[in-house]
């Protein structure tokens, strides 16, 4: 029934109770009142049948739309087109921004680099970088990419400097782009897609005798006495343990047998490279065996699913050592892997485990694919993060100083307010800034007046009023003023002499440059004399008109002075009586 509400140019399908709704024509503008049409149709039909709509959008939903739908689309190419102008380039910022906006209901004064933060999402420039840089690295991956042996001859590479406003080729462009973000890789390894025929892949198993135990709620001796009992019953098989490990600043292997063999590789080795190393590096010292029968022991569960599901994508090491192992079958050996719990007190892994964070011996060895596309977006984020450290004056800079993912809330109207409200930019603040309109208790203040002592209290100028405003209104007020005060300093409109209200200054510079006056003075015979005033009431008896004209004087414009404007006009007091 709820389709039959539907306008004739809008059409709706339903299933169970999802319904989509879907309209089409050359206008944008008509079809959007189409849709709201539909939508208000929609909404009553649910209040008088007693149905409600569940709101699924929210900034999650959003953003995976713009991803798929907007995202991709200036992802395309931008291998080419990232070599235009930044003039032609900051367009697309505008449609990048538009719908950081949109995703987060933040409004459109909110600073681009709070709406990078909030969303999660990489600005445009370093987005390029970071897909030019993947695409350079995965060509040289591939022996035989095209891209992958283009250089630029040294006669051409003279005439580019020789005339720095053309444009270099994607190849040189790259290069600055590696030794700007400061990257250091050793040589990519490269990949054959062809090392098996579809006809002899290489099937891979094995042995987990410790299945079925949970090792938070068992205790490491069952872990040592099934260990036992395995090798118990393979004990004609050769053990060799194998292990990896990453710190921070340090990766390596090692492999245990009757001796201790530890490389330590490259930083941007991942833990999971690391493991499939120490095996593969023990398929080799097998290799140099006499005897047939061995078994390799590890502790990563994730390196041996890698190796029991061969296809083209998968890890090149772990291709090198599904070769390396249907080798050896060739020739006579039997290779069993198992795997084994780790820092249970299994004497073999530990001693692996050991010489793996010990390694000492830099292994030069190339570097797969999948472990520089991490590190090239480590070092993106990084930089990224050095420009969001820089952002000292953002506000929300102050309550996130580390970018990071934020959770969303359930309720999108929830969300849009957390948001505008970690970014600072509110209805409140954005209604009042651009509309001029001010709730009617922020123009009222409540005087209470204090007696000042040793005075007539019977007399009202004895007494000094305190004004008590609205807590908002107050936050407003310094927000406006601390605008206002940078750019008063920032453009030098102050006098350096005044030294009232004013950060990092207090009467006694004051009183130090008259004493220094006053040394001065004394020392060359002279005399000074100083008089000092006291401006009676000068607050109360401010002209308001007088402060925007000094304002305008000092070529302020916008929406500052306005603001101030619109605040002192129609002010009311009213005087609390005890």
């Amino acid at each position: 029934e709820i389709l039959n509400h539907l306008p004739p140019s809008v059409t709706g399908t339903l299933y169970v109770d999802d319904l989509q709704i879907s309209c089409q024509g050359c206008n944008m503008r008509l079809i959007e009142r189409q849709l709201q049409n539909a939508i208000n149709k929609i909404v009553s039909w649910c209040d008088e049948n007693g149905h409600a709509l569940s709101a699924e959008k929210n900034r999650t939903s959003l953003l995976r739309i713009y991803q798929a739908v907007v995202l991709s689309r200036i992802d395309y190419g931008c291998l080419v087109y990232g070599s235009a102008t930044s003039a032609a380039l900051r367009r697309l910022d505008t449609v990048h921004h538009s719908a950081l906006r949109i995703c987060s209901g933040a409004f459109r004064t909110s600073p681009v680099e709070s709406l990078y933060t909030i969303c999660h999402q990489l600005p445009l420039h370093l987005r390029r970088k970071k897909l030019s840089l993947q695409y350079y690295f995965r060509s040289l991956s591939h022996s035989q990419h095209p891209t992958s042996h283009m250089t630029l001859p040294a006669a051409l590479r003279r005439i580019y400097n020789a005339r720095p406003s053309h444009i270099l080729p994607f190849c040189e462009r790259v290069k600055s782009i590696i030794q700007d973000s400061e990257l250091n890789f050793p040589d990519i390894q490269t990949v054959d897609f062809q090392i098996f025929p579809p006809w002899n892949i290489p099937q891979f198993s094995f042995i987990n005798p410790f299945s079925g135990f949970d090792k938070n709620k068992t205790s490491p001796v069952i872990y040592q006495q099934l260990f036992s009992f395995h090798r118990y019953r393979y004990s004609s098989y050769r053990p060799i343990f194998t292990d990896g490990s990453k710190a921070v600043g340090h990766v390596g292997c090692g492999i245990f047998d009757a001796d201790i063999s530890s490389f330590r590789l490259h930083t941007s080795f991942s833990i999971l490279t690391a493991e499939l190393v120490a095996i593969f590096y023990a398929l080799q010292k097998i290799s140099l065996s006499t005897r047939r029968q061995f078994c390799i022991y590890t502790d990563s569960m994730s390196s041996l699913e890698a190796l029991c599901h061969p296809h083209f994508q998968m890890h090149p090491v772990a291709m090198e050592i599904l070769g390396l192992l249907q080798t050896l079958q060739h020739r006579g050996f039997c290779i069993l892997f198992c795997w084994i719990p780790s820092h249970v007190g299994i004497a073999g892994n530990e001693q692996a485990d050991h010489s793996a964070k010990t390694a000492a011996s830099l292994l030069h060895r190339e570097i797969p694919y999948c472990d520089v596309k991490k590190s090239v977006t480590r070092r993106i984020f990084s930089l990224w993060q050095e420009t969001w450290d820089l952002q000292v004056r953002n506000k929300l800079h102050y309550i996130k100083p580390f970018i990071g993912l934020w959770p969303v809330l359930p309720t999108r109207g929830a969300d849009v307010k957390l948001t505008r409200l970690r970014i600072g930019h509110t209805r409140v603040t954005h209604k009042i800034w651009h509309e001029h309109c001010f709730p009617p208790s922020w123009q009222q203040a409540i005087i209470i007046p204090i007696p000042k002592p040793g005075k007539d209290p019977s007399n009202p100028l004895n007494y000094r009023p305190i004004a008590l405003t609205n807590c908002l209104c107050k936050l407003m007020e310094k927000m406006v003023n601390r605008r206002l005060v940078y750019y008063l300093e920032h453009n030098k409109d102050l006098s350096p002499f005044q030294s009232g209200f004013r950060t990092g200054r207090c009467n006694i510079d004051n009183l130090l440059a008259l004493e220094m006056d006053i040394r001065t003075t004394f020392l060359k015979r002279q005399h000074l004399v100083a008089i000092f005033f006291d401006i009676e009431k000068a607050y109360d008896r401010i002209w308001s008109y007088g402060i925007l004209q000094v304002l305008f004087k000092c070529n302020l414009r916008g929406n500052l002075p306005i603001f101030i404007q619109n605040f002192l006009r129609s002010r009311q007091f009213r005087q609390l009586i005890a």
